[in-house]
Formats: C-alpha cells, structure tokens, sequence
C-alpha cells in the first residue's frame, strides 16, 4: 500500500567504468531529464552508502613533430619523446593537498615502434588521469596538467630553435564531481533500509 511521492524508475546500466566515463547513466538522465534523484546499488551487499560524488576525467595528451634518425638527425630536429618525457616530468612534480582527497597520474606512455627502435618518432601520447572529490580541485588540476604539457612543448622546440612539436588534447572520461550532506533524506532514507 506504498504509494511514492514520484514515479520510480528501476534501470540497469553499463559503460560506467574506464572509457565508459557512467555513460549508462548520462544516458538515461538525458531520456528521462525529469529524474529527481538516484540511488545506484553497485554490488551485490549493502555495507555502506557513498552520498559523494569523486569526478574523474582521463585525457590523450598527443605530441606531434618530425621523424627522424636518432643519430643523424639529432640536434636538427625538436624530439617528441623529450617533450613528453618533460611534460611528464612537469606532471610528477605536481602536489595536491591532502584534502579534498584528489590524485594525478600517467597511466599509459605510447609511440615508436621495436621496428624503428633508432628513429624519432612522429607521433607519441601518454594519457593522464586526475580524480577529486572537489569539483574545483579537478578544474585546478587540469589547469595545471595543460600548463605541464605546455611547458613542455616550449621549452623542446627553444632547445632546438625551432617550433615544431605540437599537442593536442582527447577527452576519455569525464565524470563529474559532486557532494551532498550525510543527513539530507535521500541519505537517511537509504541508511534506514540498509539497516
């Protein structure tokens, strides 16, 4: 004999993880833009209730310049690997405080070839991923890991005297920040049928 204040909508969704940047669930806010609030269950025992929300984003940072031979071309060319061996460098140097509980860390270094283990090569990328519980803070770390990559580019292509080493920036994951109160009712509501 329960009738809810607001129709319920019970949906299982994929893409959460990774790539997948919760797209199951920015799919069905998009279709149902008149969702008030959600409770996702992850798992299959309720332990515990996490009412925040720690954004993430994850980005392909590529560098671009020209190709050559290690040894013949050196000093005639700006090297991709050291603008990003810099950028990285930069990135590692970063320091977050302690609260909101935040992180910044390559995760993946790609380009050159086995093959090619001599040449420099054209093209190469590392992908970065920050995460905060504070939607400021992640704003505040992208700032600084654009600054890094920036950085970085300049200062390879004024070694060499010349501006050819480019970036440029893909969007992997995107999941916003976001916080609420532990006694808002939602949270109470949830706690009482845990318990």
């Amino acid at each position: 004999g329960i009738k809810p204040k607001y129709n319920v909508i019970f949906a299982g969704t994929a893409q959460e993880e990774g790539c997948g940047s919760l797209g199951g669930m920015k799919y069905l806010l998009k279709e149902h833009p008149e969702v008030y609030a959600d409770i996702s269950i992850d798992g299959n025992w309720f332990t515990g209730i996490t009412f925040n929300a720690t954004g993430i984003k994850t980005l392909r940072y590529t560098f671009k310049g020209k190709s050559g031979h290690s040894f013949g071309h050196y000093g005639k060319i700006a090297i991709t690997t050291h603008a990003l061996g810099r950028a990285i460098a930069k990135i590692s140097d970063i320091t977050l405080p302690a609260e909101p509980q935040s992180c910044c860390t390559v995760t993946g270094v790609y380009g050159g070839t086995i093959e090619g283990l001599h040449a420099m090569p054209e093209e190469v990328s590392f992908i970065v991923n920050y995460r905060s519980n504070s939607a400021e803070q992640l704003v505040e770390i992208g700032e600084m890991v654009e600054k890094a990559v920036k950085e970085a580019c300049a200062e390879e292509n004024a070694k060499w005297g010349v501006e050819e080493i480019t970036y440029s920036t893909e969007t992997l994951c995107d999941a916003p920040a976001g916080s609420q109160e532990a006694d808002t009712p939602l949270v109470r509501a949830f706690e009482s049928v845990i318990r």
